[in-house]
């Protein structure tokens, strides 16, 4: 069947719902009856141990949660905060809760028994009822979002939430104890009980588990998240009763001759989690000694190994595009591709140490800064942050102009130790435009000349300039070169005169003995460096 929730109407025909690609999120029991909830709104019941189930569809909506009043009544968590009560094959209705608030957000429903249960939000109010649903009474407990709530009995409450709070009811909810722990927000809790000890147990949203034997005052941590959180627990030691750990379902009773204390299976408590753990539980004394059975993230499962990759591979995008489409210059693609990558694996690597410290040493930063601890941490992310994209982008540009940076090679730098390369090097560039010239039967893009010498858009502007002031470059505005003087008329010596500022003459009028020795000899010098360049033209260069 399906539910319009619009209309509370069962609709006679509709489509199936596709199960491969829903996510079920719950799943709890009445005796016999066994309910399980899924994330689209598929409500799966069985009343024979789950050899034939039946399937409800509540359309156009997704679950946080959901309570078994009876074995043809459920209490129902929308994923918008919203509360349905569904009466099985007959009704559903949405139930109003009265208070002052602009808006009631319900993260948790939780039912001891057919009478008594409670609603959390995320205002820091506990909804209680003792009629099944009925009516609801609000308590308020703070002002945080509250996220589970172990029902001890029907007088002893114990409530979990945000930024470390703890609250506490002895006397059926007339008043509430607060026993805040930190400044971490807990996320689910559990209760175990046997004839000697009561243990607290709670989820932090660290994926630690810790644990307290005096009523929630004092902590111990029990677990770390260690090749995966552990998210869910059952007792396996009939000591502690199999209710102990989800109240909401029913409780089988033991025979009376069987042994409590003695365990078949190694360990009190079973848990499961992250990448299929499992995982068991033995308390002793104060502590839970964990024991994992299978699973668990492994560094080369195929889990773990994409849960690496697709992220890597998603951030080296963002780079790639960053440093590709960003700088006001042309950047090669494959300079971008090698930068975005490194920059990539640092950042991962920074995430990886970031969440190292948060979960370590951040501690005294929230006890110092309580609800404004965020900030500090927020900023010193951003800080960490900006380092890596300003040193990828200079790994960028290091690979791009490499011999730059290598030689330190700035052809127009006008540092006097770099002048010997200039007449090289604009040699270099000319015959380079001629070939280009000669193969292709076209002009040259500037975008060639800047990957092929490493030049800068600034570098490459004053060679241009340069040749074309002397005539043998034009250039337009899409960005062609051609060279117009024909490379069997172009010589060394004109690039050399165009290149080189000093020359082998004595200034005139000098008429020291110095100048008269070395004026016959520098002249024949430079007659002689003049023949030996204008015999070489760039067409033998190509």
């Amino acid at each position: 069947k399906c539910i319009n929730l619009e209309t509370k109407k069962f609709l006679q025909v509709c489509d199936p719902p596709n199960l491969l690609k829903d996510t079920f999120i719950k799943i709890r029991n009445k005796k016999s009856s066994l309910f399980i909830l899924s994330q689209k709104g598929v409500l799966m019941s069985s009343t024979d141990y789950g050899q034939t189930w039946k399937l409800v569809e509540f359309l156009n909506t997704s679950f946080r949660d959901f309570a078994i009043i009876d074995e043809n009544t459920l209490i129902l968590v929308q994923e918008n905060g919203d509360v349905l009560k569904y009466t099985k094959n007959t009704s559903v209705e949405r139930i109003v809760l009265k208070t002052q608030e602009k808006e009631v957000n319900l993260t948790r429903v939780r039912f001891y028994d057919s009478n008594l249960g409670f609603l959390l939000d995320t205002n820091g109010t506990a909804w209680m009822t003792k009629d099944g649903g009925i009516n609801f009474y609000p308590y308020k407990l703070g002002s945080v979002r509250l996220e589970d709530i172990v029902i001890i009995n029907d007088k002893e409450y114990f409530v979990v939430g945000e930024r470390g709070s703890i609250f506490k009811s002895l006397d059926g909810g007339l008043s509430w104890k607060s026993l805040p722990h930190k400044n971490i927000s807990f996320t689910k809790a559990w209760y175990l009980r046997d004839e000697n000890n009561a243990y607290f147990l709670v989820l932090n949203n660290f994926d630690q588990i810790l644990i307290s034997s005096d009523g929630g005052v004092n902590w111990k941590v029990s677990h770390t998240q260690d090749k995966g959180s552990l998210l869910s627990m059952a007792p396996i030691n009939p000591k502690f009763g199999l209710k102990a750990l989800h109240p909401n379902d029913d409780e089988e009773e033991f025979k009376e001759n069987q042994n409590p204390n003695q365990k078949e299976i190694y360990g009190d408590i079973l848990a499961v989690g992250q990448f299929s753990k499992i995982s068991t539980g033995d308390i002793t004394g104060e502590e839970i000694k964990w024991y994992k059975i299978s699973g668990g993230d492994s560094i080369y499962s195929p889990y773990s190994i994409l849960n690496f990759i697709i992220p890597l591979i998603a951030i080296w995008i963002f780079f790639l595009m960053l440093y590709t489409l960003i700088p006001n210059t042309n950047v090669p693609i494959r300079t971008g591709m090698a930068g975005a990558l490194i920059t990539s694996i640092l950042f991962l690597l920074f995430i990886y140490a970031f969440g190292v410290y948060i979960k370590s040493f951040s501690t005294s930063t929230m006890i110092i800064y309580r609800a404004l601890a965020a900030v500090p941490l927020f900023l010193l992310f951003i800080y960490g942050s900006c380092m890596i994209v300003l040193y990828g982008a200079e790994i960028t540009a290091t690979l791009q102009f490499k011999k730059k940076y290598i030689y330190n090679d700035d052809i127009f730098a006008g540092d006097l130790e770099l002048e010997k390369y200039h007449f090289y090097k604009l040699i270099e560039i000319l015959a380079f435009i001629y070939q280009e010239q000669k193969n292709n039967r076209k002009p040259i893009k500037e975008e060639k000349l800047v990957s092929r010498f490493y030049l800068s858009e600034f570098d490459l502007k004053k060679v241009l300039e340069k040749l074309n002031n002397a005539g043998y470059l034009i250039s337009n505005e899409i960005g062609e070169i051609a060279a117009v003087v024909p490379s069997d008329e172009l010589d060394l010596h004109e690039v050399y005169k165009l290149t080189i500022s000093e020359s082998f003459l004595v200034p005139p009028g000098d008429e020291s003995n110095l100048a008269k020795h070395l004026e016959q000899k520098f002249t024949g010098i430079e007659k002689y460096s003049e023949e030996q360049l204008k015999g070489i033209k760039f067409s033998h260069l190509i």
